[in-house]
């Protein structure tokens, strides 16, 4: 299905599994670059290398607890 997102960026929290990293997929399939946000650096660094399959469009990874006070500020920097 081509929804027209060709080349957008989009950020996706809780990125690394689940219902998240599904996300993600869908947006590379759409030829979308994504930015994957999550706490745990391992699974980040899995999924990036792994989402790559599913699209041509630039996996980015941020290991970031947005639970924490100024840590949305820190991301979108």
């Amino acid at each position: 299905m081509d929804l027209g997102l060709r080349g957008r960026r989009v950020l996706i929290t809780g990125g690394s599994q689940g219902i998240g990293y599904s996300v993600a997929a869908g947006f590379m399939a759409e030829g979308c670059d994504v930015v994957i946000v999550a706490r745990d650096l391992s699974r980040l660094e899995t999924a990036t290398g792994s989402l790559a399959q599913f699209g041509t469009g630039q996996v980015e990874a941020a290991s970031i607890d947005l639970a924490q006070v100024g840590a949305a500020e820190e991301l979108a920097e």
